[in-house]
């Protein structure tokens, strides 16, 4: 991760929210000899594809490395996107399932990345904004394409579900007409998911102490 003139999350930052399409989506492999949790907190909000401690043997990075490849021939011959459908009112949605499954057993992982995502998503709702506001679609994707697999990760069912929603209608720019209400119920969700992480922090605060 430390490269002569800077550091490899700066780069990984670099490349997903400033480089154009397709090279934004370049496959990452970060390798460290540190291998601090908080770095591997970090790194795992910006999709990368693995992440290996030195010293490592080369097959394994091999092996890695075609993994990375396949995977991201696999995601770039994707040409739809599938939708999560709406959940019926009796059934429970289980926030932050996913992150408590990786991260359960370590609950300052778990406070780190949710306090992440909260320092994250107003500025990703600012940028969104901008890009809206100017009309600008292809960076509207390319922005709400980024966050999806954060909110994926964090565990966040019902703005993941509008993050797909209008990652798919301005990716070909075919239901432009749906995004400005699906935008709003966007925002409105997030700002209600901050409530909810703001509570399960508090929460997992009590459960420490």
């Amino acid at each position: 991760m430390k490269l002569p003139d800077g550091n490899g999350i700066d780069l990984i930052r670099e490349i997903r929210e400033n480089f154009n399409s397709p090279n934004y989506k370049t496959p990452v492999i970060v390798l460290t000899a540190s291998a601090s949790e908080h770095e591997r907190i970090i790194t795992e909000t910006m999709n990368i594809q693995s992440y290996l401690s030195k010293p490592f043997r080369p097959t394994l990075l091999i092996n890695e490395m075609k993994k990375a490849i396949d995977q991201h021939k696999e995601n770039e011959a994707k040409a739809t996107f599938s939708v999560p459908k709406t959940p019926d009112a009796e059934e429970k949605l289980v926030y932050f399932a996913s992150l408590h499954k990786s991260f359960g057993k370590n609950i300052s992982v778990v406070k780190e990345m949710l306090n992440i995502f909260k320092m994250q998503i107003p500025v990703t709702l600012k940028k969104l904004e901008n890009y809206f506001q100017e009309e600008n679609y292809e960076g509207f994707y390319f922005e709400m394409h980024r966050i999806k697999s954060t909110i994926n990760i964090v565990g966040l069912p019902l703005l993941l579900e509008l993050a797909m929603i209008l990652e798919r209608d301005t990716y070909d720019s075919s239901n432009l007409d749906k995004v400005p209400e699906n935008f709003e119920k966007f925002k409105k969700q997030a700002m209600d998911d901050i409530k909810l992480i703001d509570a399960e922090l508090e929460r997992l605060s009590q459960t420490v102490s």
